[in-house]
């Protein structure tokens, strides 16, 4: 049986290999990496493959979300949610 530190060590491998495919194959291309964050967010919540992570999955969509918005729409529309002027459901995005 795998140590903790084993486990750990493979988990963060396998983060960053998705993560170097995600960025450098694909070479920053949005629409790549967007169709990949919801094909990896299918997987986790619709067929509940365990084996992609919550933080796997998190960075994922995060990097999608950023290439397409933009870092400062980001911050601007986690701004919304956290003081509750985006409803749930509201897929509005700032404007830029």
């Amino acid at each position: 049986m795998a140590t903790f530190n084993e486990s750990i060590s493979f988990l963060l491998a396998k983060n960053i290999n998705v993560l170097y495919n995600k960025i450098i194959i694909n070479g920053g291309n949005n629409m790549t990496n967007l169709l990949d964050a919801v094909k990896l967010a299918y997987r986790k919540h619709v067929m509940n493959d365990d084996s992609i992570g919550w933080d796997e999955l998190g960075y994922c969509l995060l990097d999608a979300i950023c290439n397409e918005i933009g870092d400062d729409g980001y911050q601007k529309w986690i701004s919304r949610i956290r003081s509750g002027l985006e409803p749930h459901g509201d897929t509005e995005m700032p404007d830029e």
